[in-house]
């Protein structure tokens, strides 16, 4: 029985192919099981994957679906069949944001519209925090970008995994141009400071249209770069100084001295009743020294 066959007893009908990996694809298809809406569709060949591979893939499942969030891509269920796994998620028209960014003069969207995105992602990270969840992945591939409603979410949770207080990773996860000093250093690391470093990149290349660091010079050449942050602040109208203190902080090579997520959220979130509200999230352009001390 071939997978669009299984997808098709599922209730769910296959439209268009979206991308191809080597043991991965997801597609767009519609589920009318109860009432007809878009869906994406992520189907990984289990027994063609590492055995570490394969239980990321069963993790992602569990992890996505105790989470909800406005910004995070929505999970309507899984199952495993034919040795695959097959994670039905909601489908975010649009593009990623490398590849809107890409797209754009000197790589920028307006003032505004990053501010609000920025808000919307350090919201995001502080809820998975705050569920003990760490991405372990934060990178601008893995942000879908809703231009209609102006919304992003957060999607990939392929590294995702529960993380505790104290609590210590080994496993080299992400990418380079986003890993935090202690993970491109081989040392043990706390997953939730990592995913603000990550978020940092992310931040800093909605502000200036470039990331802070890439993965085109060698590892002792990077971990020198980040540690005395040698990145340049260009477009200094899109940003004020509190901003650009609060992505430096985000960008502490020292993983203790970084700040905490819970913190970011208190600098750059309003406090709000509604937390699912998305109208409610609103971005500090002035933040307060004393919130990032």
């Amino acid at each position: 029985m071939s997978e669009i066959s299984v997808l098709r007893l599922a209730g769910i009908h296959i439209e268009e192919l979206i991308s191809r990996g080597k043991y991965s694809a997801v597609y767009r298809g519609i589920d009318g099981m109860i009432s007809p809406f878009p869906v994406a569709v992520k189907i990984t060949k289990l027994n063609e994957v590492s055995p570490l591979s394969a239980g990321d893939a069963v993790r992602e499942a569990v992890v996505w679906s105790d989470i909800s969030h406005p910004n995070i891509c929505s999970f309507h269920g899984s199952f495993r069949r034919l040795n695959k796994m097959f994670l039905i998620l909601d489908f975010v028209p649009g593009q990623d944001l490398l590849n809107l960014l890409l797209g754009r003069p000197e790589h920028l969207v307006s003032k505004e519209r990053a501010e609000g995105w920025i808000a919307q992602l350090v919201g995001a990270v502080d809820y998975l925090h705050g569920c003990c969840i760490a991405h372990r992945d934060l990178k601008l591939e893995n942000i879908l970008v809703d231009e209609r409603k102006d919304i992003v979410r957060l999607c990939d949770f392929g590294f995702a995994k529960k993380v505790f207080h104290s609590s210590k990773e080994t496993r080299c996860c992400g990418s380079t141009s986003y890993a935090s000093p202690q993970i491109l250093q081989g040392l043990p690391y706390d997953a939730k400071a990592a995913d603000v470093w990550a978020l940092g990149c992310v931040l800093y290349a909605l502000l200036t249209g470039a990331l802070p660091f890439t993965d085109t010079v060698g590892i002792p050449t990077l971990l020198a770069l980040q540690r005395n942050q040698l990145f340049e602040w260009n477009h200094p109208h899109r940003y004020s100084r509190g901003t650009r203190q609060l992505v430096q902080s985000m960008l502490e090579f020292h993983e203790r001295k970084r700040i905490s997520s819970g913190d970011l959220a208190r600098a750059v979130l309003y406090k709000s009743p509604d937390i699912e509200d998305c109208s409610s999230l609103r971005y500090m352009s002035e933040i307060s020294v004393c919130c990032i001390t």
